[in-house]
This record gives structure tokens, C-alpha cells and sequence, in this order.
């Protein structure tokens, strides 16, 4: 009978947390780590994006009661040359993982559930690194140019996405580029009234030049927020990329979104009007 009361004891020791913390785990800010933890020691390897990542690395450290000590070092799949030592604390519900000093860009972690996504229905999805971050789900595959009461406007299994009034060599130019980066969310900010939209492939920045893409190119990292006239801009160097007016909660949202996603050049169909505008690795 002593014996069984100790090992009920044993397996509700927070043990039973730490060996629940393999799997896959998503920063707050960015991020995927993918975790294994076994007999007191863990090993992770994180990636900000799984294509042309600007950070990857590796993790080996001990986890003791709900603390986490280790090391991690940049790998060459990302861009970043960096290493340095971890601390963390693992909540005591096992949802979270909390960092202490790290060096890192994410302050914690947090459990990720994969949901699979219906190309034939809107799925709004809520990042909980910029809450007011929202996407619709859209197929390239089943996207297409159609007439509507005299418009022309790109659908998606009856869902309208794009409308491009009477031009209708530039809706052919904009499925073009939908399918040619297979962009499958169209996203926005939904608490501000400016902000930026953008689309996205797998959920990562689309990538790549397009023949005849017609881009500003700019540096994410370099871009800032300043005031012009009572409009909140962001710009690069000498130029204004993007125009905010007195939204000021857009203009530092949308900064949030271009540095997350890395994206470097806004690209347009049709200006100096354009129809249409996406943003681009």
C-alpha cells in the first residue's frame, strides 16, 4: 500500500509536465520550436519561417523543476549568426513557456493546436502576436476572373475577392500573380481603419520575383515611423512607402506585420491607380 501511495505521488510531481513538453510550440512574437524533452533534458529546433527563414536554431539544455537552462546557436538555414545561453520557466499549467534571459526575440511560448483549414470556406485566424490580425482563407487553385453585372472581379467558389471595375487586363495580371505565389490568405488588420491588407502563401511572406513585377523595394528593418503634416508614414532612407493619414495604431500595427512577415517590397498592378497592391519577400 506504501508503495502505490508513493508512486501516485511520484507521477503528480511536476514531472508529469515536463514530459508533456514535446511537440510543437509557436512564439509570441514569431516563430515555430519544436521540442523534445526527455529525462531532464530538452532539445528544441526553431525556424521564424520554414522557407527563407531570417533566424533558425538549435537548443540543448536540463529542465528542473519547471526551469529550463541551456544554450542555443544559429544554424545556416536562416540568416542570423547568433548564440547565447537560456533561461526559462515552464508555467505551472504546462501551456506556457516563459523566458527569463535569452537573447531570443519571443518572451514565451505557447502550445500549438494544428487546425486544418477548408480551402471552400472563410476561416477567419486570430495570431495571438498582433491580436488584431485576421485572414481569410482563399484557393489559387479555384480562383478566376469572372463578369459580374458588368464587372471584373476575381472570385473564389463564388466568393468575391477582387474587383477591378472595367479593367479586365488587370484582373487577368492579378490571378496571374494569386497563382503564380499560390497565395492562399488574404489578410488585414480588422481593428484599425487603415491598415495594411496583404496576402500570404502557407502562411509565410510570398517569395520570389514575378516577370513585370512592378515593386517599391524597401528594408523592414530600416523602416520608421514619423509624423508628415499630421500623417503618420513609414519610410525608408529618402522615400515614404506606406501612408497611414491619422491612423497611428495602423501605422505601428502595419510595422509589426512587415517586420514579422519580413516582407520588402510592396508591389503594385496598374498604377499610377492601382487595382491592386501585394506585399513581397
Amino acid at each position: 500500500m506504501f508503495l502505490k501511495i508513493l508512486l501516485l505521488v511520484v507521477f503528480c510531481l511536476p514531472l508529469t509536465v515536463q514530459a508533456a513538453l514535446t511537440g510543437i510550440w509557436k512564439g509570441d512574437k514569431e516563430g515555430t520550436f519544436y521540442i523534445q524533452e526527455s529525462r531532464g533534458n530538452i532539445y528544441w529546433y526553431a525556424e521564424q519561417l520554414s522557407r527563407n527563414p531570417y533566424w533558425a536554431h538549435i537548443f540543448s539544455g536540463k529542465i528542473k523543476d519547471l526551469e529550463i537552462k541551456g544554450t542555443w546557436v544559429d544554424i545556416p538555414k536562416g540568416k542570423s549568426r547568433n548564440q547565447g545561453r537560456l533561461i526559462a520557466k515552464v508555467t505551472p499549467d504546462g501551456k506556457h513557456i516563459e523566458f527569463k534571459g535569452s537573447g531570443l526575440k519571443n518572451n514565451r511560448l505557447y502550445r500549438w493546436e494544428n487546425k486544418p483549414i477548408s480551402s471552400d470556406s472563410e476561416v477567419v485566424i486570430t495570431r495571438p502576436a498582433i491580436p488584431e490580425e485576421k485572414c481569410m482563407s482563399i484557393n489559387p487553385a479555384r480562383s478566376k476572373v469572372e463578369n459580374v453585372a458588368g464587372r471584373w472581379v476575381i472570385s473564389d467558389g463564388g466568393n468575391m475577392l477582387f474587383d477591378f471595375d472595367r479593367k479586365r487586363l488587370e484582373a487577368d495580371q492579378a490571378l496571374k500573380i494569386i497563382k503564380h505565389y499560390r497565395m492562399d490568405s488574404l489578410c488585414y488588420l480588422s481593428q484599425t481603419n487603415s491598415g495594411i491588407s496583404y496576402l500570404l502563401s502557407g502562411n509565410q511572406a510570398p517569395i520570389g520575383k514575378l516577370v513585370d513585377d512592378d515593386c517599391v523595394v524597401f528594408d523592414p528593418g530600416k523602416l520608421r515611423l514619423e509624423e508628415v503634416s499630421g500623417s503618420w508614414k513609414l519610410s525608408d532612407a529618402n522615400q515614404w512607402v506606406f501612408d497611414f493619414g491619422q491612423d497611428v495604431k495602423a501605422a505601428k500595427k502595419s510595422l509589426e506585420l512587415i517586420r514579422k512577415y519580413h516582407f520588402s517590397r510592396v508591389c503594385y498592378v496598374g498604377r499610377p491607380d492601382p487595382s491592386f497592391q501585394y506585399l513581397r519577400q
